[in-house]
């Protein structure tokens, strides 16, 4: 459950980064 948490924030951040 935490990878899977964790995975999800990176993806957040790398769509973050690219707006």
């Amino acid at each position: 459950m935490f990878k899977f948490c964790s995975r999800l924030n990176s993806l957040f951040f790398i769509i973050f980064l690219l707006l």
